[in-house]
């Protein structure tokens, strides 16, 4: 957007946004934010955990975004445990190492927050998040 600002009038500016739009068919202006995002999630994941733990993480990491997401409210650790029969602590430890992406207060009656609604697009996009183990 500051490119098409700091255009001088008219026309210069037209040609901005026409370029801009024009290149959203062929380029993925997301896929950097997408990369981003995959990171934070692969680094979640404990390195030490067997491949039967990873297994079981990925799982419970799905289950957990995944109603984050869809979710049109934020939801507070304490409400969600009670939504998906799982224990507070257990949310907690699934989703301690992803601060980059959700707001994850101290008080657990507090609703966790995505950062950003376009982390909501990358999950629920495969053509985004083509990791299916998230």
């Amino acid at each position: 957007m500051r490119c098409i600002r700091e255009g001088k009038k008219g026309q210069v500016i037209n040609d901005r946004l026409s370029s801009i739009l024009q290149s959203n068919g062929s380029a993925k202006p997301e896929k950097p934010l997408n990369e981003i995002y995959i990171t934070v999630l692969r680094h979640s994941i404990p390195p030490k955990f067997s491949d039967k733990e990873k297994e079981e993480f990925y799982s419970k990491l799905r289950f957990m975004l995944g109603s984050i997401v869809v979710l049109l409210s934020p939801i507070s650790i304490h409400s969600l445990s009670t939504l998906l029969h799982i224990s507070e602590e257990d949310i907690d430890e699934t989703l301690e190492d992803l601060h980059a992406i959700l707001d994850i207060p101290k008080d657990q009656i507090r609703p966790l927050h995505l950062h950003h609604p376009s982390f909501r697009d990358f999950l629920l996009n495969k053509d985004r998040c083509s990791d299916l183990k998230f």
